[in-house]
């Protein structure tokens, strides 16, 4: 990541999703009564990273405010973004319980 705002807001975004899944009812319901919780909360964030990166193609991205290279390293900047929304989500799901 090109800054520390960014990391930060990436961090941010994968505990609050998290967080979400288990403290809001309308998620926590569905969530909870899924086998494989961890692995729906990575899909989550996978298919929006696949979003993101498909509006980085396209000429919306500028409007939208999408400063991502729609290139092999755009591609790999993004992994990036999706390891650290990983690690936080994972370490909201250790601070809030897996019940």
């Amino acid at each position: 990541m090109e800054n520390q705002l960014a990391t930060l807001i990436l961090a941010a975004t994968g505990a609050v999703v998290q967080w979400a899944f288990k403290k809001f009812p309308m998620f926590s319901t569905w969530y909870q009564r899924q086998t494989k919780n961890g692995l729906w909360a990575v899909l989550f964030v996978f298919l929006v990273s696949l979003g993101y990166f498909g509006l980085a193609c396209t000429p919306l991205a500028a409007n939208l405010g999408i400063n991502l290279a729609c290139t092999v390293g755009g591609a790999v900047e993004l992994g990036y973004a999706f390891v650290i929304i990983l690690i936080s989500q994972q370490t909201t799901y250790v601070i809030f319980g897996s019940k």
